[in-house]
């Protein structure tokens, strides 16, 4: 008796398994569990919370507006983006260029060292250059704002070497 339901059980796991495996590996037709998105952000109806947003803008995992930021930092008393920040750069030229209905305005900044004039200008040379690469990328140049702060509005303390690493920035703004 045992040995027959044992037998009857291998029987039932190995056809179940067969069942599952047919089951798992029927092509699915995409055009039968495809959702409507109305907006054509990439989020169903059923899902998004910000159903009529416009086109070229990126939005969020609830179909709103996504707000991005980014920040490439420099060298001390430099405006050349380094090799450390190309990528984030590069990064940054996909969003303008896939988020093209967002306007985008850089904010350049230095940390505490120097004159307030020479800071001045060189967060303005920061700033040119970021916006430099993105218009010699296509990017329209009636959607960049640029402003230039020098050291006003620090992120951190003047008074390490890390405060004013990160002091010494120009921010990306997506909107």
């Amino acid at each position: 008796m045992k040995q027959l339901l044992l037998s009857f059980f291998l029987i039932l796991t190995v056809y179940s398994s067969f069942s599952i495996a047919q089951t798992v590996m029927q092509p699915i037709n995409e055009e039968e569990i495809k959702e409507p998105d109305n907006d054509k952000d990439g989020i169903p109806n059923r899902l998004d919370k910000c159903p009529n947003t416009i086109d070229g803008v990126c939005v969020d995992g609830n179909g709103c507006i996504a707000k991005i930021r980014r920040v490439v930092h420099f060298a001390s008393d430099s405006y050349i983006v380094d090799e450390r920040s190309k990528p984030l750069v590069k990064s940054i030229l996909e969003i303008a260029q896939e988020c093209f209905g967002y306007k985008i305005v850089l904010k350049g900044y230095t940390d505490s060292t120097g004159s307030d004039d020479l800071n001045k200008e060189l967060s303005r040379k920061r700033v040119l250059s970021i916006q430099t690469t993105l218009l010699n990328y296509g990017i329209d140049p009636k959607r960049i704002t640029i402003k230039w702060y020098g050291e006003e509005d620090p992120l951190d303390s003047n008074k390490t070497k890390k405060g004013r690493y990160k002091n010494r920035r120009v921010e990306i703004l997506f909107y």
